[in-house]
């Protein structure tokens, strides 16, 4: 059941993130934005700007709109870039530990 926040406290939440969220990577899907967020086991996950949910990479997509469409495919960085792309450049940086899962590639 989804609850509506008031507009005052939407907006001090929404800054509070806003701070909190800074060094994490905005991405966007259909419109819909929202924050990269990498896991320790390196999983990748995403907060949703509009609500604030924390989801999958494929329920942020389902969010959006949009469900017939690889995940890492369909979500894109502010840069342009999709995320299976980003993922792949980071793991080929600062590597991969054998425990992680692999998601879009």
């Amino acid at each position: 059941m989804s609850m509506k926040i008031p507009e005052e406290l939407n907006s001090s939440i929404s800054d509070q993130s806003s701070t909190i969220l800074s060094g994490c990577p905005r991405v966007f899907c259909l419109g819909t934005g929202g924050y990269l967020l990498l896991s320790n086991t390196g999983l990748l996950s995403i907060l949703c700007s509009c609500h604030f949910f924390h989801t999958s990479v494929s329920k942020f997509c389902e969010h959006a709109g949009l469900c017939d469409m690889n995940p890492g495919d369909a979500v894109h960085m502010e840069s342009g870039g999709t995320i299976a792309r980003w993922r792949k450049l980071y793991f080929e940086k600062f590597g991969q530990r054998e425990h992680w899962m692999v998601m879009f590639l």
